[in-house]
């Protein structure tokens, strides 16, 4: 008898209105459903991996030898790459970085380790990293090389 009242609630959701029990229920897992997209968008958003709007321009490295004139050599570019990958216990920005390849005209191409461009933060951390060493390293805006 001291749950003589507790059938009412279960009565309501399996009796005449169980439909409108069920509506409310797959409503709630659609609203739960966009609230994971929306937070997972907002992740990747915010790990540089889904950009949201127009295009913006990529930022890249352009490295320059001894002189900074000339486009560095596929000899320098490697030192670049392994600077990056031995230094990335010091520099926190490098452990995501797969490596530095030469690109046409000097262009440093960076990688991260899931495939997309280095972000911005990783580029600034190369540039500076690379500063009074004997291979200048600078960083270029360029819309037509999605890969810098």
């Amino acid at each position: 008898m001291l749950c003589q009242g507790a059938d009412t609630p279960l009565k309501s959701l399996l009796g005449k209105s169980a439909g409108h029990g069920t509506n409310q229920v797959q409503e709630r897992l659609v609203q739960m459903k966009r609230n994971i997209r929306f937070a997972a968008t907002v992740v990747l958003v915010g790990a540089g991996l889904l950009t949201v709007g127009p295009a913006a321009k990529a930022a890249g490295l352009k490295c320059t030898g001894t002189d900074g004139k000339t486009a560095c050599t596929e000899a320098q570019a490697a030192d670049i790459n392994r600077g990056i990958l031995t230094g990335r216990r010091m520099h926190k920005p490098f452990v995501m970085v797969q490596g530095v390849t030469l690109g046409p005209n000097g262009t440093l191409l960076c990688k991260q380790t899931n495939g997309a461009a280095c972000t911005d933060e990783q580029l600034s951390e190369i540039v500076t990293v690379m500063s009074g060493g004997p291979i200048h390293v600078m960083k270029t805006t360029d819309k037509a090389s999605p890969n810098l």
